[in-house]
């Protein structure tokens, strides 16, 4: 990887997963109600496909956080948040500790998916979807806490 690029500032990765169980009368986002099966290979492969392209403009300079939103990343499989973890490490340098955010909404994940996440590197969660209060988030952050593979084991601390 080339030095970090002089006066430009480091970089915060944003991914989109378009879909909801449901699309919201008050949300303005690019959002679609989910089809029966979604398309998460697919869609993967094109994110990982636009991201090569953007990849001259991001050399050189720190990623400080990824964060999934959409939509509700929570409907893609933790294989799949896995997958696109693991194309960003080796398109660009995760640095240790790096903050990974999945948007979530009440509902969309259980206990079970928790564990995935986090193996797959998601070490925060968004739980505050307007109009739900925010004890909602609480209770779905201590969860995920409880869930947490140990520090050394996810896959964005392994560099």
């Amino acid at each position: 990887m080339r030095e970090p690029s002089a006066g430009l500032p480091p970089l915060s990765l944003y991914i989109h997963i378009p879909w909801c169980v449901r699309k919201c009368p008050y949300c303005d986002f690019n959002s679609h109600n989910a089809p029966a099966s979604l398309p998460q290979t697919e869609y993967v492969d094109a994110l990982l496909r636009d991201l090569d392209q953007d990849l001259p403009l991001a050399q050189g300079r720190p990623l400080t956080s990824i964060f999934f939103g959409g939509g509700t990343p929570s409907l893609f499989t933790p294989d799949n948040v896995a997958r696109i973890l693991d194309g960003v490490a080796t398109r660009l340098e995760l640095p240790r500790g790096i903050e990974v955010t999945l948007e979530t909404n009440p509902g969309t994940v259980e206990h079970g998916p928790f564990a995935g996440y986090a193996r797959a590197g998601v070490n925060a969660l968004s739980n505050m979807p307007r109009g739900h209060p925010v004890n909602k988030y609480r209770y779905c952050a201590a969860a995920f806490r409880g869930m947490c593979v140990p520090a050394g084991a996810a896959r964005t601390q392994r560099k």
